[in-house]
């Protein structure tokens, strides 16, 4: 594949990932109402907590045995804001994040590969990315009459992701510096 191409299919997947982004958002919201408002029409649904990933399904599928199920309506108040602002904040740093990388892109389609603003937005994916991690680490969960759940993990992926941002930072600020020098050279 030639260069343009790369970045035209990198392009089109981010603005897909980006409205999917905003629909789970808006869902996720749509649900946070119907549970204050209507809460029997939320009975059906199941929250399906796994080894390192939360699921949530209409149906109440028994095939897993790892995981425990539980009802929507039996979280505590508490634990669903928590858990629902988490996500929320989670959709809202990778919609950034993946703003900033079209950026990246569209600098690279304008041949400004090296400029102070594709720094600016490593830099930016950094600390999205740090922010992320910071979010991933912490769970929280209380079912109605018991005690809750607060529990803390490493997300080294999101780390290592943040850590290569930041280098990538200094290697175009580096880049951009060395494409000054050049101008001026003769």
């Amino acid at each position: 594949m030639e260069r343009n191409t790369i970045l035209q299919l990198s392009t089109a997947v981010l603005k897909i990932f980006r409205f999917f982004m905003l629909a789970s958002f808006l869902g996720l919201l749509a649900m946070l109402i119907l549970y204050f408002t209507k809460p029997g029409l939320l009975d059906a649904v199941q929250i399906d907590f796994g080894q390192n990933q939360v699921g949530i399904s209409l149906t109440s599928d028994e095939a897993s045995p790892l995981a425990k199920k539980h009802a929507l309506p039996q979280l505590t108040v508490a634990a669903l804001l928590f858990n629902w602002l988490k996500f929320c904040a989670i959709l809202v740093l990778l919609t950034l994040l993946f703003q900033r990388a079209l950026r990246i892109i569209q600098s690279l389609q304008n041949w400004k590969t090296f400029s102070q603003m594709n720094v600016h937005h490593f830099r930016s994916i950094g600390y999205y990315l740090l922010i992320l991690a910071a979010l991933a680490s912490v769970n929280f969960l209380q079912f109605a009459n018991s005690a809750g759940t607060l529990s803390f993990s490493l997300p080294l992926g999101w780390f290592a992701a943040a850590l290569s941002a930041f280098v990538l930072a200094e290697i175009f600020k580096e880049g951009q510096q060395l494409a000054e020098e050049q101008k001026f050279t003769v």
